[in-house]
């Protein structure tokens, strides 16, 4: 089983902390056409938006709206979304 570094960063959504976790139960995701993104996790249940850059760092946003989600993974651009729209 791979361990992961997730990354958890205050930004525009709402996250816990700003720390740095090893989490080795990590679900399932979702791969992405990006050379900033590898891949990207939704849980429409809870609002966490997991993404996973191209370094294998996780990083968590929590209160993510599905809009949100929906529009990162459609996006043509999506290292140019989440630059603009999510990290900023």
């Amino acid at each position: 089983m791979k361990t992961f570094a997730i990354a958890v960063l205050l930004v525009g959504y709402s996250c816990a902390a700003a720390s740095a976790l090893t989490y080795s139960g990590l679900p399932e995701f979702e791969k992405l056409d990006s050379v900033v993104l590898a891949a990207i996790h939704y849980d429409s249940a809870t609002g966490v938006m997991l993404l996973k850059m191209q370094d294998d760092t996780v990083i968590e946003y929590s209160r993510v709206p599905e809009s949100v989600y929906r529009e990162l993974k459609e996006h043509p651009l999506k290292g140019g979304f989440y630059q603009g729209y999510i990290v900023n």
